[in-house]
């Protein structure tokens, strides 16, 4: 018997016991690894389950890990120098306290740039040109960003008609 005629029944398309039909069914996302603190790990879980299952290969683990370390030291930086702006007075050695850790923190961000572009989270690295012009031409042609938006209001104003006149 060559070929069976008509519709096929499930365990006839199983070509692989355990595999299944649909695919990426089955595949659960990367889990945080177990040396990441709780902050990171949070992120880890956040990003791998905003994207599917098999977006990150197992080459791709290493560099997610620096990403979500980068990204939580970044966001402690950032909190030490919103806190050192409040209560450290702004004389040399007050300065010098916050433009260290604004270095750090710029080499962090420059990190996560770098590390969001090679992993393909940065929107602008997963556009294509068509995609590009496409995401352009669906902006709304106002408002530009140098028109006063003072001017626009008082515009609006001065074309609406007077209440008391007769429709």
């Amino acid at each position: 018997m060559a070929g069976r005629r008509g519709r096929r029944k499930i365990e006839d398309l199983q070509w692989q016991a355990g595999v299944p039909i649909i695919p990426g069914q089955g595949i659960k996302p990367p889990s945080a690894p177990a040396d990441l603190a709780p902050e990171e790990a949070k992120l880890w879980r956040a990003i791998v389950n905003r994207l599917q299952p098999s977006y990150f290969a197992v080459e791709n683990l290493p560099p997610l890990k620096s990403y979500v370390r980068h990204s939580v030291i970044a966001d402690t930086i950032a909190e030490r120098i919103k806190q050192l702006r409040q209560i450290v007075p702004m004389n040399d050695a007050g300065l010098n306290k916050i433009c260290d850790l604004s270095r750090d923190l710029g080499f962090h961000s420059s990190a996560l740039c770098q590390l969001a572009t090679k992993l393909r989270l940065a929107h602008s690295s997963r556009l294509t040109q068509q995609l590009a012009t496409v995401d352009a031409q669906a902006q709304p042609a106002d408002p530009v960003p140098w028109r006063d938006w003072g001017d626009r209001a008082r515009k609006r104003e001065s074309d609406k008609p007077d209440d008391d006149t007769p429709n």
